[in-house]
Formats: C-alpha cells, structure tokens, sequence
C-alpha cells in the first residue's frame, strides 16, 4: 500500500450501500460481535520460511464469487491452502478490479473507482482527520486538511493511480465491506490485515497484496477442483 506522502499512515473506519448477484459464497455462520478494528494492521504470522503461515478463521468469506475455476488460481502457502488469482492487470486500477470482482463482478474498476472518490467528497468529515494540516494556526487547520483531502481525492479520481488505504477504507465504507488482505512485503514477511468493520459489512471477501499489486483470495470452499 502506497504511502503518498501527503497523507497520513492511519487509515480511517466504517459503512453505507451496494447489491449484487453473481455467484455467491452462502453466508457461513459469523459472530456479529467480533469486530477486526481498523484502523490497525493484525499480525497473526510472519516469517522467513512458507511453512505455517495460519489463516483467519473469524472473518471467512461470504456473499462474494463461488465456483472459481482452480485452473486459474495458483496456491498459496497457507494453513490451510488458499488460492490466489492470477487475472488482475497490472495497469495501476489493481485495487479497484480486485475489490469489483470480490464484489461479484458487476461493476467495473472504474465505477467502484469513482463511486468511492464521490462518496468520501460527500462525507469529508470521516476522513478529514487523516491528512496533516499544513499550517500551524489551529484556527485554518481544517480548512488545510480539507485541502489536503480534495487534492488526495481528485488523484484517486485518475484512472491508472494506484489506490492505498484511505481510499480502500472508502471503499469498505460506501459498499459494507469487509476485507481481509494477505500481504507479502518485499522482504519476505506475510502479513494478514483486516479492512472495514466486520461485524456489520454485507460482504466480506480476501484479497492478495504482493508488493503493490493486488489479486483475489478464494477459499477452498470457492473454489472448483
């Protein structure tokens, strides 16, 4: 996840509206009351070596794709086995295909894209507090951050420009999402990360962080052998 530097290293939390059809994960039982807080990163294995690295067994998909062909997904090395897929351009929208399939495949990159950018301008008040103001006066502090935040949102408006996790958390937020990433760092370490507010998302799916690019997780539950 990109850092632009304008913005601040938090990410933000919470909800508001999306339906969809496609093929669906039917919902598994879930514990309304186990939230994964954002905005913090949840490390629950990393290492050297591929050997157990241990999946989440509270936040497990629902409402997402089913049925996904395993000749196009690789494994990954996860306790239990996950998969990957291999089918999201490299175009710098990775983020925006990736949550748009996870949804079930019936909105484009773009229009999650720009549905999230809309949503976050009308709502500048749950992300304001995350961008440094640029003036020491607390009397034109929020106006600086509102600054900061319109300028963040008109690049996030691009087509092209890679996401981060503001606008993720955006997207959390507009569609009732919960995600949960797989992240694989430069320096070999594996990290879970959770998105969103998991007790009251309608849909929770995983996704596959390497370096900057973004692919789905499917479950053996989703997948077709």
């Amino acid at each position: 996840m990109v850092d632009s530097g304008q913005v601040s290293r938090q990410l933000v939390g919470l909800d508001s509206d999306e339906d969809m059809s496609t093929p669906i994960v039917h919902n598994q039982t879930r514990n309304s009351g186990q939230q994964q807080a954002p905005p913090r990163q949840v490390v629950l294995h990393s290492g050297d070596s591929h050997h157990g690295l241990t999946c989440p067994t509270n936040c497990q998909p629902y409402n997402t794709l089913d049925n996904v062909d395993v000749h196009q997904l690789t494994v990954l090395p996860t306790v239990p086995s996950v998969y990957h897929s291999k089918w999201t351009p490299k175009d710098g929208n990775c983020m925006f295909h990736a949550v748009a399939r996870g949804m079930g495949g019936h909105l484009t990159h773009t229009q999650v894209r720009l549905s999230t950018v809309n949503f976050m301008r009308r709502q500048p008040q749950d992300y304001v507090d995350f961008f440094p103001s640029s003036v020491d006066n607390s009397e034109h502090t929020h106006s600086s951050q509102l600054q900061a935040l319109s300028k963040y949102l008109a690049v996030m408006a691009r087509d092209s420009e890679y996401g981060e996790n503001i606008i993720l958390q955006g997207m959390c937020n507009l569609y009732k999402l919960g995600i949960v990433i797989l992240k694989h760092t430069e320096s070999g370490a594996w990290f879970w990360t959770t998105m969103g507010n998991m007790s009251s998302a309608r849909k929770c799916f995983w996704l596959y962080l390497v370096g900057e690019h973004y692919e789905n997780i499917f479950v053996a539950t989703q997948v077709k052998f």
